[in-house]
């Protein structure tokens, strides 16, 4: 399968790899949790609001080598395959704690420009998910379960900027993650919004 918006041609580096796999340049540029996916026992959502800009940047600078790229999922998934043949066990004793983060059009627009922001040619994401909520289905009366205002979250006055992804293997490994995660956000003036 070849996506058009990425582009580039596809490659298959690893000797007998079923799949298709894009290039290591490309690799590098996807987010893990995107292609092959996280696939984990634990997950962690964090939803911030992004606080003042120079700080919030601070963060993004902070997290940014946190963030798994499809190279470091897919070279876990190689090896936890090859081990698991080896071995001869369904699961072997191998873990991994991934990271992924996901903007907003707002924050991009405060974090870079509104003309970068609005460049964007998908209109639903720069509508928003509370604007685009009848069109996915959702409730149109306010006083019905589902409805955008009573949202824990995402609705139009308790909207993330930013919703960090954290996936591990082991829980302990992910608690400690996510409060790393939690007290470099709060250093930098990004409030949490909700988590799950």
């Amino acid at each position: 399968i070849k996506l058009p918006p990425l582009g580039g041609v596809f490659d298959t580096d690893a000797p007998g790899e079923p799949e298709p796999v894009y290039g290591p340049k490309q690799r590098e540029q996807i987010q893990g949790n995107t292609i092959p996916g996280f696939n984990k026992d634990h997950q962690h959502f964090l939803f911030f609001r992004l606080g003042r800009i120079d700080p919030s940047k601070k963060f993004l600078k902070w997290i940014a080598p946190w963030i798994s790229s499809m190279e470091d999922v897919l070279a876990f998934v190689r090896a936890y395959r090859a081990m698991r043949l080896k071995l001869g066990v369904k699961d072997p004793p191998m873990c991994s704690t991934w990271v992924n983060i996901a903007f907003s059009c707002n924050a991009i627009a405060r974090l870079v420009s509104k003309a970068d922001a609005t460049a964007f040619g998908d209109q639903s994401f720069r509508q928003g998910l509370a604007a685009r909520s009848t069109f996915l289905g959702d409730p149109t009366k306010s006083n019905e379960p589902g409805h955008r205002n009573r949202w824990l979250v995402g609705g139009p006055k308790n909207a993330a900027d930013i919703v960090v992804i954290v996936a591990a293997d082991d829980c302990h490994h992910l608690e400690s993650m996510v409060e790393a995660i939690k007290k470099q956000a709060k250093l930098r003036t990004l409030k949490l919004v909700f988590e799950q």
